[in-house]
């Protein structure tokens, strides 16, 4: 058996075990159909929409917001894969088994090929021990327990996957091949969330640079802007009806994104050429080259600087938006949860900052290539904490590089018992989050105690007890409303998802302003039944802004006079409630 073949099979039977243990380990929450994230929860229902029959162009929720519905700013790129294992799995298994199949399958699938991704980058960079350590490693990062696990369907496991397929592309000794492959990695990873932008431009960035050092490495920069172009246009006309082609909201690629990439393209096919030996002429031309897509980018939209979070509601954005740590920046999270999601980032960076200083020329440039991609990753992560997760991973080489370094020393210590010490010490190297307390479970118990709570509200079991109610509109938190929509036939206001900021903010309101105003939302709104998750964080959240609100009311078993509670049989968390519609609305209504 070849080396080759022998690693693959090491790294194949490492991802069999890892499946084995992370299922078991989940299969209470597999057979409970207890989510990690809401927006899972949402994405199994636009997957149940689109085999149901909705178009593939519509990712629209119809049964939030009536009548208009919710447009959702997802790819369905990514319900590709879930749709593909339940109708596969279907004929065998039911509707309701080939669903769970893809729930466990297909975080685990993206597992697996991330691990793979490791193990080859870590091949281009260093021997075959450390590489595979570096894969094996994959499933303790941050990036492996939080976004590739069971029942983690949503689609942040395969932005880390674009990253690893760019950062292994990057490293590619064949320019037009290399730049190429990035070019499509960018364009899938913006695709799937605009987030990939900088990402996008670092790769660009990181190819000019190589340029600006060589003038005769024209190839790779050419390639990788070509094909971002032509891979970003054709993903965007696979993924968007016609008629909405002028009028993309800025939380995706929008005609802007495209009229640039098309023009940088262009101008860089042009300008950028073997011939140019000074230095100042190839920076003149990246400049050029720069501000002319710049232009583009104003000039189709003047406004593409605001964000998709720009023009928040100042009451979601305060009790939403600044709630949800994943994508604030770092020094806006606890410092815990910092600590821990910089720690392997910053240990993969180490390690890269002494590879160059070990390595020949050939594999210092590849290093080089290395900690440019980790380190763009890390600074977005300083700004947007989710971002952490897929540097987590991209960080596992320069790591393994490291703990080899460390396990070397260790060996040569005489004294047995300290051999012993310092080797677990090296191998500890490898996961550096595990030395934060808030690493991968908060450790304070009131948090833990309420997300308990919110995850037993939102498990299958509870939300079916709502289904005996007749179908009928339903006030809830934002956490708990895509259970609701996944598990019930009933409608709701809002869910946790920018793009209905209307109802977002009357959802907000209802629960923390008096429950006279409160009402007069759900009037308006004609909704027929309230419901609520007392011990959940969102609500005690809700409760503490608003402490004579609706929301501080029901905590304390205390309900206005237009609610009527509905004894449902087996229901524990959830609390349920028949809206009073001959008393909400009018003057006085408490």
């Amino acid at each position: 058996m070849t080396a080759q073949r022998r690693q693959f099979w090491l790294l194949a039977g490492a991802w069999l075990l890892v499946c084995a243990f992370m299922t078991l380990l989940s299969w209470p929450s597999i057979a409970g159909r207890r989510f990690p994230d809401p927006d899972d929860i949402m994405r199994l229902q636009q997957v149940r929409d689109w085999i149901g029959g909705q178009s593939w162009f519509d990712v629209t929720q119809y049964r939030l917001n009536v009548p208009t519905g919710v447009p959702m700013h997802w790819s369905r790129l990514v319900d590709v894969p879930i749709a593909a294992v339940i109708l596969l799995a279907r004929p065998f298994v039911g509707h309701n088994g080939a669903e769970t199949a893809a729930l466990v399958a297909v975080p685990l699938l993206t597992l697996g090929i991330a691990m793979a991704l490791v193990q080859q980058v870590g091949l281009k960079l260093m021997t075959s021990g450390p590489a595979l350590a570096a894969a094996i490693a994959v499933p303790f990062s941050l990036g492996g327990l939080k976004q590739m696990r069971p029942m983690r369907i949503d689609h942040h496991g395969w932005q880390i996957v674009m990253a690893l397929v760019g950062l292994l592309a990057a490293m590619d000794p064949r320019p037009r091949r290399s730049g190429i492959v990035a070019g499509i990695a960018m364009a899938t990873w913006m695709n799937i969330s605009i987030e990939g932008l900088p990402f996008a431009a670092a790769f660009g960035a990181l190819f000019a640079l190589q340029w600006l050092a060589d003038p005769s490495a024209t190839e790779r920069l050419k390639s990788y802007l070509c094909s971002l172009a032509v891979s970003s246009i054709l993903l965007f006309t696979l993924t968007h009806a016609p008629s909405t082609w002028a009028s993309q909201p800025r939380d995706v690629v929008t005609p802007a994104h495209l009229a640039a990439f098309s023009v940088a393209a262009l101008v860089c096919s042009v300008a950028v050429r073997d011939g140019i030996v000074q230095l100042w002429k190839r920076l003149a031309v990246l400049a050029v080259a720069g501000g002319v897509t710049l232009a583009t980018m104003f000039l189709v939209d003047p406004h593409w600087l605001v964000g998709p979070f720009g023009s928040l509601d100042p009451l979601v954005r305060q009790l939403w938006y600044l709630n949800v740590d994943e994508g604030l920046p770092m020094w806006q999270v606890d410092p815990s949860e910092a600590a821990a999601g910089i720690a392997q980032p910053l240990v993969g960076l180490a390690g890269a900052a002494i590879a160059l200083t070990r390595n020949s020329d050939r594999q210092r440039a590849l290093w080089a290539i290395y900690a440019f991609v980790l380190a763009s990753i890390t600074i977005a992560g300083v700004f947007v904490l989710r971002a952490e997760t897929t540097a987590s991973v991209v960080a596992l080489p320069g790591t393994a590089f490291l703990c080899s370094l460390a396990l070397a020393r260790a060996q040569k210590v005489s004294l047995m018992p300290a051999r012993v010490v310092a080797s677990a010490g090296a191998l500890c190297i490898m996961t550096p989050a595990y030395a934060v307390p808030l690493s991968v479970t908060p450790a304070d118990s009131h948090f833990m105690r309420a997300f308990d709570a919110a995850t037993e509200c939102m498990s299958e079991e509870e939300m079916g007890k709502l289904r005996m109610l007749p179908t009928g509109d339903i006030a809830a938190p934002l956490d708990i409303t895509p259970a609701i929509i996944l598990d019930t036939p009933h409608r709701a206001i809002a869910s946790g998802h920018h793009r209905n900021a209307s109802g977002m903010r009357d959802v907000l309101e209802l629960f923390v302003l008096p429950p006279a105003e409160g009402s007069r939302i759900l009037a308006r709104r004609h909704s027929d039944y309230l419901v609520f998750c007392p011990g959940a964080p969102e609500s005690i959240r809700l409760a503490h802004r608003g402490p004579d609100g609706l929301a501080a009311m029901l905590i304390a078993s205390r309900t206005p006079q237009w609610l009527d509670p509905i004894p449902l049989p087996g229901l524990h968390a959830l609390k349920v409630w028949r809206i009073r519609k001959d008393l909400i609305g009018a003057p006085g209504a408490a």
